[in-house]
């Protein structure tokens, strides 16, 4: 395990489209379900966090549901909800997973009528998110637009690039100064964590950490807690944060098991 640092701050496949998709008759509603929801980042797939999911069932079996968004909204679902699962791990990518402003944009829109879609589905009001890289900044803007009807109540984002690849702190992506500009629309009661790692200088090989970090300027005395999680390990280079045990074991410790880390 790299060091840490912490900054306080049977499965089925089947597509739903979305006017079909309803509320399951023969499955009561049940108000405690809190599902895991993961995001993956650019060139995604429902995919990308089998190692990550496979490591967090080990000790305790939770249902694993595999959604792929189509850019008309129809969903594809591989898996089972078992009876009972209160905390449920679904993955929610897109067929769309282009990189780029604008398509994190349109994933925001995708990914809040899936959610509407799941609500439905699954009967639940409130879930926690994980986001890796731009699947972060997806769930962010999500949290500060449309987080109100669907309690986020813990937000995980993993190597997410607040202010783009740009190293210097002091100029401002696009992104990061409209997600500056709607912060205040953050839920009071949200806990966020925000993880990077240090591979190489000042960087995780790809994301500075500078950018990571700016997500201090989004959340501080904006939400509940933040917490920034920094890691110094070799082995955990940008693209691999996800299967990196370090960041499953964070995960596992306060998004599953819901600790709080300091």
């Amino acid at each position: 395990m790299g060091l840490i640092c912490l900054l306080i701050g049977g499965m089925i496949g089947n597509v739903w489209p979305v006017n079909q998709l309803t509320a399951s008759s023969n499955q009561a509603t049940n108000q405690s379900r809190r599902p895991l929801i993961f995001v993956p980042g650019s060139g995604g797939t429902q995919e990308s966090y089998n190692r990550m999911l496979q490591t967090l069932n080990r000790t305790k079996q939770h249902s694993i549901l595999k959604i792929t968004v189509a850019d008309n909204g129809d969903l594809k679902v591989t898996g089972k909800l078992k009876s009972g699962d209160k905390k449920p791990l679904m993955v929610v990518a897109f067929v769309n997973n282009a990189d780029g402003d604008q398509n994190v944009a349109l994933q925001t829109a995708l990914f809040k009528t899936t959610l509407r879609q799941l609500e439905k589905r699954y009967h639940f009001k409130q879930f926690d998110g994980v986001g890796y890289s731009n699947g972060g900044l997806v769930l962010t803007q999500f949290a500060e637009q449309d987080s109100h009807r669907t309690a986020l109540k813990r937000l995980m984002t993993i190597g997410t690039p607040y202010n783009d690849l740009n190293p210097k702190a002091s100029q401002k992506s696009a992104m990061l100064k409209s997600l500056l500009a709607d912060r205040k629309k953050l839920s009071k009661q949200l806990t966020v964590f925000s993880l990077g790692n240090i591979v190489e200088g000042d960087s995780d090989g790809i994301v500075p950490i500078s950018s990571v970090l700016a997500g201090r300027q989004i959340f501080t005395n904006q939400v509940a807690h933040f917490t920034t999680l920094m890691t110094n390990d070799p082995q955990a280079a940008h693209t691999e944060l996800i299967d990196n045990q370090t960041i499953i074991w964070f995960v596992k410790r306060v998004m599953i098991n819901r600790e709080t880390p300091i």
